[in-house]
């Protein structure tokens, strides 16, 4: 990120499962609501449960029954993340400290079961990236596996792009890995057990709140879905990749970084951060998103080691997804053109339009926060879809996928304004993944076009001519896995 951000949380250098909304959802009490996000998308207002339902419900949904969703037959549980954060709520209700431990302390079992279904998510963005969405072949599973190995695609392997390649590489080498769940990004200022994800490009990884391992399959799929999307988004792929090196100790780290560790107040810098994420997760990658600075002394100390070619400098796979993201969102790229232009006037002997140009030649439009966040949308309701289709799942299934959309959109309902400049809007992301064939025809909804919705596209090169492949048409059931 530097001034190129990857994620949700610009601070955390993250892409964060939890800033989302400030509009109100469908089924949430309010007329004016309902009609915003009517014209948007028909949906039956049965299709969820409503924010005054979940708002007396317990954490676990499927305990209770006016939440109208069962306990799920694989084990997870059903996260009600309005009934934690809203303000009926109480951190003292017995209920609630219950449902929450549980959470917080996710067995060794369903950890693996989880990460069964983690690395299956993964492995159906990599068939999207291939094929359009059809099941990995063995020939195709064969293939990711020496590039992951290797860290180049097999000249026996069907021929694909350079950009592919780099989108299955990070994919294959991103490290999904749990973090302390009593780090404040695990409890949100309440209690511990909060589920949550982000992937921090500095160490190319996904760190995981231990609640999340809890999470129904479905939530799974949404969560994930989402945020592999963030390892491969236009954005992520203009940037370098670092290997790191293997035998950097501590004390090189120190020696090469101590003078700009700490801020005045002797906190840590995002600098800091960075380097103990590249130091605690002993990560093999790194991907050049935080200050140049850093960077640059890294690779001078030759703890970074730039891999050439890494860089794509326009995405084609996805371009029509996000071509659509960015002029969705251009008025706030603009915007934020401007807002860093006019902070750095002052370093071009007060020159706005020298500073705009530095900001322009640094920041794409793929790089702020809305087209990120709704790039990562599309994929994930993408993904989602998939899954629906292979498994068949029912409309309680597919509820709890969206618990998360739904309950934070209660959320920033009931506060307005929150994180509206950087995040699309309640109704926009959950009409983005109504708007999923497969998803709509489960949940009673009509999938309706509209141009603030961007459904993922994509581009495949075919020899001997390129073919344009919408994966609504190209997915089949049994593509996720």
């Amino acid at each position: 990120m530097g001034i190129k951000v990857l994620g949700w949380v610009r601070a955390a250098q993250a892409a964060s499962l939890i800033i989302v909304t400030q509009a109100a959802f469908l089924a949430h009490g309010a007329a004016a609501a309902s009609a915003k996000l009517a014209s948007v998308v028909t949906c039956d207002e049965a299709a969820m449960p409503s924010c005054a339902t979940l708002g007396k419900s317990r954490i676990d949904a499927g305990k209770s029954p006016k939440s109208g969703i069962p306990t799920t037959k694989d084990g997870g549980t059903a996260f009600n993340f309005w009934g934690y954060f809203s303000p009926s709520s109480s951190a003292t209700d017995a209920s609630l400290q219950s449902d929450l431990a549980k959470m917080a302390t996710p067995t060794a079992s369903r950890v693996a079961k989880s990460t069964l279904v983690i690395d299956r998510v993964r492995a159906s963005l990599q068939s999207v990236i291939l094929n359009g969405g059809d099941s990995l072949s063995a020939k195709e599973t064969s293939c990711l596996s020496k590039l992951k190995s290797t860290s180049a695609w097999p000249s026996t392997c069907a021929k694909i792009s350079t950009e592919q390649t780099q989108m299955l590489f990070r994919l294959a080498t991103v490290v999904v890995a749990p973090i302390d769940g009593a780090d404040r990004f695990c409890t949100q200022d309440v209690i511990e057990g909060f589920p949550n994800a982000a992937y921090v490009a500095s160490a190319h990884h996904i760190q995981v709140c231990p609640a999340t391992y809890n999470l129904t399959e479905a939530q799974l799929v949404s969560t994930f879905g989402h945020e592999f999307a963030h390892v491969i988004n236009p954005c992520a792929l203009g940037q370098q990749l670092f290997k790191v090196s293997p035998t950097a100790t501590s004390s090189d780290y120190a020696r090469c970084d101590s003078d700009f560790m700490t801020e005045p107040d002797s906190s840590p810098t995002d600098d800091a951060k960075a380097v103990e994420q590249l130091r605690s997760t002993k990560t093999e990658w790194s991907v050049g998103d935080a200050s140049v600075r850093l960077f640059s002394e890294l690779k001078g100390c030759d703890i970074l080691r730039p891999v050439a070619g890494s860089q794509v400098s326009q995405s084609k796979l996805f371009s029509k997804t996000e071509s659509c993201a960015e002029q969705v969102n251009i008025a706030d790229y603009k915007a934020e053109i401007e807002r860093y232009a006019v902070a750095r006037q002052p370093m071009f002997g007060g020159s706005l339009d020298k500073a705009r140009k530095s900001v322009l030649d640094e920041l794409p439009a793929s790089c702020i926060d809305k087209t990120n966040e709704q790039f990562a949308d599309a994929v994930g309701a993408k993904i989602v879809s998939l899954w629906a289709e292979r498994s068949n799942w029912p409309k309680s299934t597919l509820q709890t996928a969206f618990l998360r959309e739904q309950s934070e959109s209660c959320l920033y309902a009931d506060r307005p304004g929150y994180a509206a400049d950087n995040y699309p809007t309640g109704h926009i992301r959950l009409a983005t993944a109504l708007n999923e064939a497969a998803t709509a025809r489960r949940l009673s909804c009509d999938a309706v076009h509209t141009p603030k919705l961007c459904p993922l596209e994509l581009t495949l090169d075919e020899s001997p001519s390129k073919a344009t492949v919408n994966t609504k048409s190209k997915a089949k059931a049994g593509s996720a896995k």
